[in-house]
């Protein structure tokens, strides 16, 4: 398998049948390749040259950088064990549920994402790597968010419902 650094190009251009407009299809391979859609979750640089997104094969989950001009994607972490979707299935705490929907900041270049229990962020520039918040037992993290100015990061946290199951709702 591919490692965090590793750059290559799998893309394919086309002219779409209907637009008469080109496209490049940035993967070949992967149960899933997604990237941050939602209004709150940034994918694109400020100069719309590059993107991020996130892909599972083998039932492992990484978060890849596209180069838009030469079609390029460089991996930004190493491959962690399961797959996103995972977390949505139901699937236990002691499941790994991989590497968690990205949010790009464009002005800085950190991409901040969730591993299980635990807030990351890495560069993609310089592929360096932070934790923002260690593992908190019984939260799952949602996708993150970043304000304009850069100052802040968002994120919902869930709990975990292992983490609840002798708590009594109806109790203070």
């Amino acid at each position: 398998m591919t490692r965090k650094g590793d750059t290559w190009n799998e893309s394919r251009t086309f002219q779409d049948p209907f637009t008469l407009r080109r496209v490049r299809q940035f993967t070949t391979a992967g149960a899933y390749n997604y990237h941050p859609a939602y209004h709150t979750s940034t994918a694109w640089t400020a100069d719309g040259k590059r993107f991020i997104f996130m892909s599972g094969r083998a039932n492992k989950s990484t978060i890849f950088c596209g180069n838009v001009e030469t079609g390029e994607i460089t991996q930004l972490l190493d491959w962690v064990d399961g797959w996103m979707i995972n977390i949505m299935t139901g699937a236990s705490r002691n499941f790994s549920h991989g590497v968690g929907t990205p949010c790009l900041d464009r002005n800085s270049g950190w991409v901040y994402y969730s591993i299980d229990q635990t807030l990351r962020a890495v560069n993609i520039d310089t592929l360096e790597e932070r934790t923002l918040i260690e593992d908190s037992g019984i939260w799952a993290y949602g996708t993150p968010t970043v304000s304009p100015d850069s100052a802040y990061v968002a994120v919902p946290a869930n709990i975990i419902p292992e983490a609840m199951q002798d708590v009594d709702p109806t109790r203070p």
